[in-house]
């Protein structure tokens, strides 16, 4: 009986023993509104913006992470690190080629 909210609010996306990454990125209202209730790390922190808030919270760099990444489509949008941004570029735009081309 996998729970998919205990999984993500458990240690999957936490930093590994004095490990993991600095993201930052911008995020949608809706997932900041999420993220209060189920924070990524217990360092995370939420600024509020123009449009959406900024998310800045140390993590596990892993599938884990590009997987929940990827799960909120344009609702998150990676400012750094600035390697796993090109990386989540690079997966969003192939992907909308393959829409594009069909």
């Amino acid at each position: 009986n996998f729970d998919l909210l205990t999984h993500l609010r458990g240690d999957a996306l936490q930093p590994a023993r004095g490990e993991g990454v600095e993201l930052v990125a911008r995020i949608s209202d809706t997932l900041a509104r999420q993220l209060r209730v189920a924070p990524l790390s217990s360092d995370m922190q939420l600024t509020a913006l123009e449009h959406g808030h900024r998310l800045q919270a140390t993590v596990s760099d892993g599938w884990p992470l590009r997987w929940w990444l990827l799960s909120h489509g344009d609702g998150v949008v990676v400012e750094q690190p600035g390697g796993l941004r090109e990386e989540i570029g690079r997966i969003l735009s192939n992907a909308a080629a393959q829409y594009q081309n069909f």
